[in-house]
């Protein structure tokens, strides 16, 4: 892109020192800036980045974006602007040409259920056979290419490339999970959305929120990034059993339906539901009529996220009896009640996500089904400065498995026996031990379970590491360590 068209889209700025004709890629992050790239330093929480501008520099870039003056080198371009990540995210939108405008855009937000409606999606999509993209918690797919995150939401310029990047590659949908820090600190700006997905709102972020209220009102933000050209064809999905959610209504001009497992009256209602150790039946009630479905997914929860998934493909113009169809042939999701050595363990061992209480509780009622001698829990508490006051409540719906094993979860520099006592401090029974390290709290709970148990890891799900001392990053996979642990004491090999 030419570099003056580019400034040009800026009205407040100064200039220093020479830029290049043109740019083709921008970012935050000054490791990948290189020649014809756009670096933008900007002051995080822990770090200024203004500091790695010569490191930046040194790899060639020669278009710099900082909140102040600094002494460059003449052949260098240096934009001073006040705000740097909200220009990011306006350059970032004209270099790669508006994305997401190109492509039905679905956003999904909500304390629980981001990850399995965002995924169910993309996967009805795909056995439709349409093109789409996926970037959540489980990182950014499109084809067969799969690329991790660390961000839930990526930062405003990876995130705009990555769109780019599905449009390239002919895909006609993006589904995106939306986290509340993302529309706190801007990333998802410039994001054109078709339709946006609240799945629920409970007790989470309270380190980072005030309160409740404006943590859901944060969540809102979503809606209202929508815009309000009534002339396009817009949604938005809201649970109409969350009084919350009612709230969000104001949010937006555009149409809004609901669903429900409680009020018949909502556009989307499952009734009947019959829960199994192999899925979910339930009647479905909606515009088209009624439908009987059989769900692959375990517990209520994961009704309300099908729900989800069936309403966003509807709105789009699919029939819902070709929606249906599909829905046996929907595959398992990555780190949501993910069985582990299914058909080699004489244990039922599963991973899970669940890292609140209300998620916690709802991961509980799900696996009640397949029970038939005893739960062991793997329950954590986060680190990393996170809000640590919803812990005794953890514990105590953790008191409903019949043995249950506390641990932490990315400690980071938190006191790790500060995280295991107060979990400690909700449970009602004493059928329960503590660990300070996860590898050793994860092989206590395979080593105190006999055949036919139930051994459930909550808190990771399928993440692939884990933040220790210094806030390192270090590999580490519940998944695989369960497994190696449950294969050595079976003799399963």
């Amino acid at each position: 892109m030419k570099t003056d068209l580019l400034l040009s889209r800026i009205k407040v700025k100064t200039c220093y020192g020479n830029f290049p004709e043109e740019v083709s890629n921008i970012t935050l992050d000054s490791r990948e800036a290189r020649e014809g790239w756009v670096f933008v330093a900007r002051v995080g929480f822990n770090v200024d980045s203004h500091k790695f501008i010569p490191g930046a520099l040194a790899q060639g870039c020669r278009f710099v974006v900082a909140d102040r003056y600094l002494e460059l080198p003449q052949d260098v371009g240096l934009l001073v602007v006040q705000d740097t990540p909200r220009v990011a995210s306006l350059m970032a939108q004209y270099i790669y040409d508006f994305p997401s405008t190109k492509m039905n855009v679905v956003g999904v937000t909500g304390t629980s259920g981001k990850t399995s409606t965002a995924t169910m999606i993309h996967s009805l999509l795909g056995l439709l056979e349409e093109k789409s993209a996926i970037i959540g918690t489980n990182g950014f797919c499109v084809g067969e290419e799969q690329v991790l995150n660390i961000n839930t939401t990526p930062e405003t310029t990876l995130l705009t490339r990555q769109f780019a990047q599905a449009s390239k590659q002919k895909a006609r949908h993006m589904v995106m999970e939306v986290s509340s820090h993302a529309l706190s600190l801007g990333r998802t700006a410039g994001i054109d959305y078709d339709i946006t997905i609240f799945t629920n709102l409970s007790h989470e972020h309270l380190d980072f929120y005030r309160d409740i209220y404006h943590y859901g009102y944060t969540k809102g933000m979503l809606l209202s990034q929508m815009g309000s050209d009534l002339s396009r064809e817009k949604y938005v999905i809201l649970n109409g059993d969350d009084p919350f959610l009612k709230e969000m209504r104001m949010e937006t001009g555009y149409e809004i339906l609901e669903f429900s497992l409680k009020d018949p009256r909502a556009e989307f209602f499952a009734g009947d539901i019959e829960e199994g150790p192999q899925g979910t039946l339930f009647t479905l009630k909606c515009p088209e009529g009624e439908f009987k479905l059989n769900s692959p997914y375990l517990g209520k929860i994961n009704v309300e996220n099908l729900l989800c998934a069936l309403m966003s493909l509807w709105l789009k113009g699919f029939a819902m009896e070709a929606i249906v169809e599909q829905i046996p042939s929907l595959p398992p999701i990555e780190g949501r009640l993910q069985f582990i050595g299914k058909e080699e363990l004489p244990i039922t061992l599963l991973v899970d996500y669940a890292l609140t209480p209300d998620g916690l509780e709802r991961l509980l009622d799900a696996v009640k089904p397949l029970v038939t001698k005893r739960l062991i829990l793997l329950t954590a508490m986060w680190g990393m400065g996170r809000d640590i006051t919803k812990a005794p409540k953890m514990g105590r719906i953790s008191s409903a498995a019949d043995y249950v094993v506390f641990t932490n979860n990315h400690p980071g520099d938190d006191d790790r026996q500060r995280l295991v006592d107060e979990l400690e401090k909700g449970i009602t029974h004493k059928n329960y031990k503590k660990f300070l390290e996860r590898r050793d709290a994860i092989e206590h709970a395979i080593e105190v379970s006999e055949p036919g148990d139930v051994v459930l890891l909550s808190g990771r799900g399928s993440e692939p590491f884990i933040t220790v001392e210094g806030m390192k990053r270090v590999p580490f996979r519940d998944d695989l360590i369960a497994l190696e642990f449950a294969r050595k004491k079976y003799n399963r090999r």
